[in-house]
């Protein structure tokens, strides 16, 4: 079935690569994609692919700490025991702060199924040092990623622009 708007689809297709491969890719937020739709969609499904997968979603709080939300079934952070609530303090050495985001991420970069990474985290005082062995990204999850993202992308196309007039 072909798109009822192709500028529309590509456009929401390069929009969504570019929310999930910016940090990976190191491009500024905002710039337009320049491929067509089915080699950015293809580029975004083989980055997730070969993306390692820990199962936890994090919170930031006004202090800067990183607290673990959600850990989800089945997933290395389950099986390595991390935990609800649980501070992040380090990844592989390196500390979680809001300054030294540029350094995470080269560590979020090299996040690879089976590689081993240790998250050094805080429990109720006490600081531990816990390794989780990456997996892949589930299928079901990424499919659920990349809807997520198409939806915001469409948001965002839908939102009115600066200097459009429109307010």
């Amino acid at each position: 079935m072909k798109p009822k708007n192709p500028t529309l689809s590509h456009s929401l297709l390069c929009l969504l690569a570019l929310v999930l491969l910016l940090p990976a890719a190191g491009v500024p937020a905002g710039e337009p994609c320049d491929i067509s739709a089915s080699p950015c969609l293809v580029k975004l499904v083989e980055k997730l692919k070969t993306r390692g997968w820990v199962g936890i979603e994090m919170d930031v709080s006004k202090e800067g700490a990183w607290r673990i939300t959600v850990v989800l079934p089945d997933s290395p952070a389950k099986k390595a025991g991390l935990a609800v609530g649980d501070v992040l303090r380090e990844l592989d050495g390196v500390p979680y702060r809001k300054d030294n985001m540029a350094e995470l991420d080269k560590i979020y970069q090299m996040l690879v199924p089976n590689r081993t990474v240790t998250y050094t985290l805080e429990r109720q005082g006490k600081i531990l040092k816990v390794p989780v062995k990456l997996a892949k990204v589930p299928e079901q999850l990424m499919a659920q990623w990349i809807g997520h993202h198409v939806l915001e992308a469409y948001q965002m196309l839908q939102a009115p622009r600066k200097g459009s007039g429109e307010r």
